[in-house]
Formats: structure tokens, C-alpha cells, sequence
């Protein structure tokens, strides 16, 4: 019998069946991800350290992995099974919501979002973008189980709730979903009319045989018959939004995973850092290899094109609304700024 001196002890019954959900679906997703390694741990639980070995053995018996990728694939799996996966001290993690309510639970910081729609054109260019925004979404944020707005801000504390009920009514949550889902969306169209050029095609195939494997061809076929439900079409369009945002563990820097009490160090840091990731990965690892070298400068210059095309927009909204003159060259200057994560503001303290 539980008594009332061991009651405070307890979670309430609301959010302890939330939690015995998540951790049920949580165990089920690993043991899915484990495939034939799975080995089971105590509590019906995931017993990392040994799936993961029998799960680097199995690739490399199938020749998947090199020797010299064993050590490094390990280390940043145990890093997401293990440490990625528990959270700061409560007292830590309460202080970050608050914060977090502080600064991004008004208009001004939801307009900020807008950037997000331009850069959704960047990844699969404006035509599909345009036709995502004005038309009727098909493909939901609910399709995919997304409860918080990126990784940054999954929480499961007390003042959680607070949090999203001011990023809701501040509009911060809506203009988020917007750009996120006229980006999933924008991929779907994109990725529609690819298959039906040859030559696209081919390119399709070559990119993602190696993330498919047999279930390319099912991929194609459900993409054709225009299958928004079908397993590996929701894949697909989760990596283009994984390579744009930071919407899950895997996206966020190992020493984010390994040390969740300094996590607070990276409070609205993680999407510069992914802006960071994506100008590397498209752009400078493209241009030091001679024969990829004009690629890598044009995805360079359509990002900062498009990044700074956003923050612009963002910033004459926000300038409308506080009733303030718009300076076009101002806006210009900062956005440039923040593209390599500084203002003009931190800029001047280094060419006053």
C-alpha cells in the first residue's frame, strides 16, 4: 500500500502512463532498430552495450562497415542509446523552459520562423515550395508523432506544459509547423515529378540505394502511386527535414548527447548549429573536391541567398509591427551575420 509519506514519491497517474507509453513505444523503436542483434536487458528492456556489439558484428559481416568505422559507429550509437537518451536534472531542465518561454513565447520570435518556408525553397526549390504553402497540407506534423518543436526543447518536467501552451498562444508552434510541413510537403511534389524523368531517376536511385537497400523499389512504386502513408515514402521526407532542422537526437552534436546536464549550454544554439552542418554538407565538403568544387559554391550561394532573403522578411514583418522604419541595408548587414551565428551587434565588439 502506498502511503501518503510515499505518495510525493510518485507520479501522478496522468503522467505516469505517459510515461510507461513513451518508453514502451521507446523500447519497441530500439528493438525494430536492433533488428536480429536485439539482445534484452533487465525490466524487458534494451540491453545496449551488447545489441550494439552484435549489431556492429552483423554489419560487418555483411561487409556494410569497414574495421576502421567499428570504434566511431559504436561510440555515436552508445551516445544515443544511453546518455542521449536521459535528461538534465529537473531543476535544470525547468530553468530552460523558462528561459525558453521568456524569449521565444511572443509574435516577434514566432515571425522569426517565417525563415523556415525559405528555406524549405532552398531544399527543394521555389515551385514545389510555393505549391506546398498555398495548398492544403497532406502530410501532417501528427503523421510523424511530433509533440515539441525541435529536440532542443523535448521535455517532460513540470513546467513543460507551460512552454508549449506560451509557444502556442504566442504563435511561435504555428508558424513552426508551417515551415516544417510545407517543407515535408514541398519534398513529396519534388520528389513526385523526379521519378518520372529518367535521368532523375537514375540520380535517385544512386543517392538513396544505399539508406533503402531493398526497399528502394517499394519507395519508387508508393512514390508513383502518389502513397503519402506508405512506410518509406514518411522516411524519405523525414531525412530532407532532418537535414534542415534539428528535430531528433541524432541531429544534435555527440558532447549534446554525452553530457544532458550541459545541455543548457546549447539553449538556442542547435539551429545555428545545424545551419553550420548544412553549409559543410552541401557546400564546403562539395568544394574540396575539384570535380564537385562549382556545386559546392552554388549551394553555397543559394543558401546565403535564401537565408538572408528570410531574415529579411522576418525582420520588415517585425519592423511593420513594432511600427518602426524598415532599413533595408540594416537588415541586409545582420542577416549576413547571422548566417556564420554572430549580429551586428556582437560584430561590432570585434570592428567598432
Amino acid at each position: 500500500q502506498v502511503t501518503p509519506d510515499l505518495l510525493k514519491f510518485y507520479d501522478d497517474p496522468e503522467q505516469a502512463l505517459h510515461t510507461y507509453i513513451r518508453r514502451v513505444v521507446t523500447e519497441t523503436e530500439k528493438k525494430k532498430f536492433f533488428g536480429n542483434a536485439w539482445e534484452k536487458g533487465g525490466l524487458d528492456s534494451t540491453d545496449v552495450d551488447e545489441s550494439i556489439a552484435r549489431f556492429l558484428i552483423e554489419e560487418q559481416r555483411r561487409g556494410n562497415l569497414n574495421p576502421g568505422d567499428l570504434t566511431e559507429l559504436g561510440e555515436l550509437i552508445q551516445l544515443r542509446f544511453g546518455p542521449g537518451e536521459q535528461g538534465p536534472q529537473q531543476w535544470i531542465q525547468n530553468s530552460k523552459n523558462i528561459l525558453y518561454t521568456q524569449t521565444l513565447g511572443n509574435v516577434k520570435s514566432a515571425v522569426t520562423q517565417l525563415g523556415d518556408i525559405f528555406l524549405a525553397s532552398c531544399k527543394n526549390g521555389i515551385k514545389p515550395t510555393v505549391q506546398a504553402l498555398l495548398s492544403s497540407k497532406k502530410i501532417k506534423l501528427e503523421d510523424y508523432g511530433f509533440t515539441d518543436i525541435a529536440e532542443e526543447f523535448a521535455s517532460r518536467s513540470k513546467t513543460s506544459n507551460f512552454m508549449r501552451q506560451t509557444f502556442k498562444w504566442g504563435g511561435f508552434t504555428r508558424i513552426d509547423r508551417l515551415g516544417k510541413e510545407t517543407l515535408l510537403n514541398s519534398s513529396f511534389i519534388k520528389y513526385s515529378k523526379l521519378i518520372k524523368d529518367p535521368k532523375k531517376m537514375q540520380q535517385f536511385r544512386k543517392k538513396w540505394l544505399p539508406a533503402f537497400g531493398d526497399d528502394l523499389n517499394e519507395l519508387v512504386a508508393s512514390l508513383r502511386a502518389g502513397d503519402i502513408d506508405n512506410k518509406q515514402v514518411r522516411l524519405l521526407l523525414w531525412h530532407d527535414l532532418s537535414d534542415m532542422q534539428p528535430v531528433s537526437l541524432i541531429e544534435m552534436p555527440a558532447a549534446y548527447l554525452k553530457s544532458p546536464d550541459l545541455r543548457a549550454l546549447y539553449m538556442l544554439k542547435t539551429f545555428t548549429i545545424k545551419q553550420f552542418d548544412i553549409m559543410r554538407r552541401d557546400a564546403f565538403q562539395l568544394m574540396k573536391k575539384k570535380e564537385t568544387r562549382a556545386e559546392g559554391v552554388k549551394n553555397l550561394i543559394k543558401y546565403a541567398t535564401v537565408f538572408t532573403a528570410g531574415g529579411m522578411t522576418s525582420d520588415s514583418i517585425k519592423d511593420w509591427m513594432m511600427g518602426r522604419k524598415y532599413d533595408v541595408k540594416d537588415s541586409a548587414i545582420n542577416t549576413v551575420w547571422k548566417l556564420i551565428g554572430l549580429n551586428r551587434y556582437t560584430a561590432g565588439k570585434f570592428h567598432p
